[in-house]
């Protein structure tokens, strides 16, 4: 990952009392043993055993079933300035390439650069 890599995961959990399989979205790459420690699942309301570790779930109420990385840097097919906050009016919602890192400065959106970053 590179110094300008603002990507984050997306983890599908199990959850091991009820069985419900949900998504957490937006984690940030130092976070996902942290989500898999303190998630809790939305239908019962159980979170993960305190004193376990590990993050492929063993030990764990939930269980990571998927984990897929989310790509914030978007642009139009034919563009050349590229977004990464989904919020600005001109994010490309169809039809855009992406990318993990971020291109140079002089390609980003304004309007992006100027929103609170995540």
């Amino acid at each position: 990952m590179t110094p300008h890599d603002v990507s984050t995961w997306r983890i599908r959990f199990q959850c091991k009392t009820c069985g419900t399989a949900f998504t957490v979205k937006g984690i940030p790459h130092l976070e996902i043993a942290e989500a898999s420690n303190e998630t809790i699942c939305p239908t019962c309301g159980v979170a993960p055993d305190k004193g376990t570790s590990g993050l492929l779930g063993f030990g764990q109420r939930h269980r990571i079933v998927n984990i897929s990385r989310e790509y914030p840097f978007r642009k139009a097919k034919n563009g050349e300035t590229w977004h990464f906050n989904s919020a600005c009016s001109k994010w490309p919602a169809e039809n855009y390439e992406k990318a993990d890192s971020a291109p140079s400065e002089s390609e980003l959106c304004n309007e992006c650069k100027a929103a609170p970053r995540f």
